[in-house]
């Protein structure tokens, strides 16, 4: 068994929404045992708050130049707000930048980005654009030509270069644990990011219901588990008592843990001591 890798998990707006505050934070998170940092991924959080936001994939651009090892993404990019064609040149791009040290980490979104701007929220229009989308990444990151036409998208004749460092870059879903739609579409991609619905910074999600979505991933890929990514979403205290926590995911399943950062929880001190203080490891 591979052992668990250890991210933070950070908000991009409040506070926290100034690039170089982000890269500041990422920096901190690589000199102290962190093996990996990503970025929330909205539009506007609150719409009327007025609160200074900043462009993830930008942020996470001056990331990938002020770090060389961790591991780095957005999660989630709602893909069915985006062109999938440029979606796939900006993370081909941000990989190289990176060294291959990215990953996409997608879904349907929150519908406040939808709302906001007029863009279409019918789930079965945002399902069938998600699937589309993952599809047209995947053939636009192979540097083969491609021609596709499909519900929602249709393309022509197209070879993109560079291709990501790895050929590829991977792929992980969010899915929710009473979602089994959800799951069902992450067991197709490289890695579930496993939330707790409702979100509740109060109560977040307990071993028990990853083993539950580990379960319900793993009988959709027939039980094999080999190389894909459990990504367990929560916070923990520094020390041992955090330790022992953490523990009883990766004994479920978990691949990734992910220490959330919230704005209204933390601020920023006390944000880069928990950092300061190091992952959640044996």
């Amino acid at each position: 068994m591979t052992s668990p890798k250890y991210a933070v998990y950070l908000p991009h707006y409040g506070p926290f929404g100034d690039p170089f505050v982000l890269a500041d934070l990422a920096v901190l998170a690589e000199e102290s045992g962190w093996d990996g940092v990503f970025l929330w991924d909205h539009i506007v959080h609150d719409p009327g708050s007025g609160d200074p936001t900043v462009d993830a994939w930008l942020a996470l651009t001056l990331i990938a130049e002020r770090t060389s090892r961790i591991t780095l993404g957005p999660m989630i990019t709602p893909l069915p707000r985006r062109r999938p064609w440029k979606v796939a040149r900006e993370a081909a791009t941000l990989d190289v930048i990176s060294g291959g040290r990215l990953v996409l980490g997608t879904g349907l979104g929150d519908l406040e980005d939808y709302v906001t701007f007029a863009e279409p929220r019918a789930g079965s229009e945002r399902v069938e654009r998600l699937l589309e989308g993952i599809e047209l990444l995947r053939r636009f990151w192979s540097g083969e030509r491609v021609s596709f036409h499909g519900i929602r998208y249709s393309v022509s004749d197209v070879v993109m270069q560079p291709r990501p460092v790895r050929g590829s870059v991977p792929i992980w879903m969010a899915g929710g644990h009473t979602n089994a739609n959800a799951l069902a579409r992450a067991a197709d991609v490289d890695g579930v990011a496993a939330i707790r619905y409702p979100w509740d910074l109060d109560r977040m999600m307990e071993p028990w219901e990853l083993a539950e979505i580990v379960s319900t991933v793993s009988e959709h890929r027939g039980g094999d588990m080999d190389g894909y990514d459990v990504i367990a979403i929560g916070r923990s205290s520094a020390g041992a008592a955090g330790v022992a926590h953490v523990a009883e995911f990766a004994e479920v399943g978990m691949t990734w843990w992910w220490e959330t950062i919230h704005q209204d929880k933390d601020d920023l001190e006390a944000t880069r001591a928990r950092i300061g203080a190091g992952p959640p490891r044996p």
